[in-house]
């Protein structure tokens, strides 16, 4: 059983796929009393 989470957060110059474009990726890992790992 796997007991990490990774949480993702993109920043993006808007909300359309077509005209706006992905700018930033973040990623973190963390347990299940999110402590960060790593």
């Amino acid at each position: 059983m796997n007991d990490k989470l990774v949480w993702i957060d993109c920043e993006m110059t808007g909300l359309s796929l077509v005209d706006d474009a992905l700018i930033e990726v973040a990623a973190l890992v963390t347990d299940f009393e999110l402590n960060v790992l790593g």
